[in-house]
């Protein structure tokens, strides 16, 4: 269960019981739990101070429990109440349920099962808030947005709903899931979301891709041990604020399920600790666009995955909104041009036609290193496409741009270099060019690895290898 951000009241004319249930929520991480003897205090209560959830014994003096649902339904219906009721009460507890109560529990209480109620009722509390947070937000016509997005450069409208989206759900504390090709920024829109939830501990960046269950559990979790220099892990490190876990979907198993324990329950245990602690962290993972399919072959929880995806973010290719390729450049040099010491320079306008033609298999990571270039190889105050002839890929391009002006391509090789440029969104390199052979060749034989090197006149243990290597690249 994870620790609650809203008060839970204990309603009981029974001391014994009234203790009890608090100590149980307290021990298990819910701090703000408030304790009503007497039933003619829990409306004024109710009044005073906002609580989210409420246990309601239902034979008490004064007020009776059902009366009691009746009128805290009516004055605060977003409050969740659950009933708590004797044996022979059993009928008395059904109609709490028609009259709105969320659940009920027989006495003597089951804690375990009260507290996993108590959760559920959380969720569903904390998800009816983000709904209305987010529906306000996203129907104003324009969104106060924290400052630290200003550092995406956009005017493509997909990425400015995602921005707006991210702002909206960065105060939040469910998990954020981010996906997107690499370098597309999901580092960098972790570290903005971090910074736009004011939360006051540090952002905790871990890459937990491979992760086994005992190097996870000793990463995150620290150990028992006297030694200091061991003892702690990364959620204690940060504590209050975020962690970060990049490329979670190509974690373990056994690492999977420890994650998925301490999203539901905020508790963990060091290796070697006798006793369970709490961890007041929000967490944001980064995966790649394969994630589905890595649930579908088995590869990631069924249940991890729908754990951390209800606030998901999934950020386009550079390819995908072309239109930034101009402000992004010119951002990217100005920020490059002052890391160097050197002045800010201008560009001529074919240098834009050339990037806007380019694919960027590498994204906008690929494209700051093409900035990066640029500024440390300029002579003078202007870059120009001759500027970027050595650099790799966008110097391939302007070879085959170069030599398609100059008519040395038949119409024939003209609509051949068409046709590859649909599917690639750039002339391929030899190896991404096999990469879609052995793709397609796969694809046709249902899988079959053998037919499939049969089609391509190679060796099945060349398919193989270069699976492994598409695997791991």
């Amino acid at each position: 269960m994870s620790l609650l951000t809203s008060s839970v009241l204990v309603v009981d004319d029974e001391p014994g019981i009234l203790r009890g249930i608090s100590t149980m929520l307290m021990s298990a991480g819910i701090l703000d739990v408030v304790t009503a003897a007497d039933s003619r205090e829990v409306l004024p209560l109710l009044e005073r101070r906002h609580i989210g959830i409420v246990t309601l014994d239902l034979q008490m003096p004064h007020i009776d429990g059902t009366e009691l649902l009746k009128e805290i339904r009516s004055k605060h219906p977003e409050t969740a109440v659950i009933v708590l009721t004797a044996n022979h009460q059993i009928e008395k507890a059904v109609e709490c349920m028609r009259l709105g109560a969320y659940d009920y529990h027989v006495k003597p209480v089951n804690t375990e099962h009260l507290l996993q109620t108590i959760t559920r009722a959380h969720e569903a509390f904390e998800l009816r808030n983000e709904i209305g947070v987010l529906r306000s937000r996203f129907l104003q016509p324009e969104t106060d947005e924290h400052p630290a997005f200003s550092r995406f450069v956009t005017v493509n409208e997909r990425m400015r709903n995602i921005i707006k989206y991210a702002a909206v759900v960065a105060p939040m504390k469910a998990p954020v899931l981010i996906c997107g090709e690499s370098g597309t920024g999901k580092d960098r829109m972790a570290e903005v979301i971090h910074e736009a939830s004011a939360r006051a501990g540090a952002l905790v960046k871990v890459n937990v891709a491979g992760l086994g269950d005992e190097p996870f559990s000793r990463l995150l979790f620290g150990t028992g041990t006297d030694n200091p220099a061991e003892t702690r892990g990364q959620i204690e490190n940060a504590e209050g604020g975020t962690l970060y876990l990049d490329e979670f979907s190509e974690m373990g198993e056994q690492a999977q399920f420890c994650l998925i324990q301490f999203l539901e329950s905020a508790t963990y245990l060091p290796v070697g600790a006798q006793n369970v602690r709490h961890g007041d962290v929000r967490i944001i993972l980064s995966a790649g666009t394969d994630i589905e399919k890595r649930v579908r072959q088995g590869h990631l929880r069924k249940d991890l995955f729908y754990r951390v995806q209800s606030h998901r973010i999934d950020l386009p290719a550079l390819r995908e909104r072309i239109e930034d390729v101009p402000y992004l450049f010119e951002a990217l040099l100005s920020r490059v041009a002052r890391k160097l010491g050197k002045p800010v320079p201008s560009f001529t306008p074919d240098v834009i036609t050339l990037l806007m033609e380019y694919g960027f298999p590498g994204n906008t990571r690929e494209l700051e290193v093409i900035a990066e270039q640029a500024v440390a190889r300029l002579t003078n105050t202007r870059i120009t496409s001759d500027a970027l002839r050595e650099i790799p890929g966008i110097g391939e391009l302007q070879k085959r741009r170069h030599e398609l002006n100059k008519g040395t391509e038949s119409p024939a090789g003209r609509r051949s270099y068409d046709s590859i440029m649909k599917i690639f969104g750039h002339f391929p390199t030899l190896e991404e060019a096999e990469d879609y052979l052995i793709t397609e060749a796969l694809k046709l034989t249902d899988g079959n690895q053998k037919s499939a090197a049969s089609l391509l006149d190679i060796t099945r243990q060349t398919i193989s290898r270069r699976m492994k290597q598409m695997k791991n690249s």
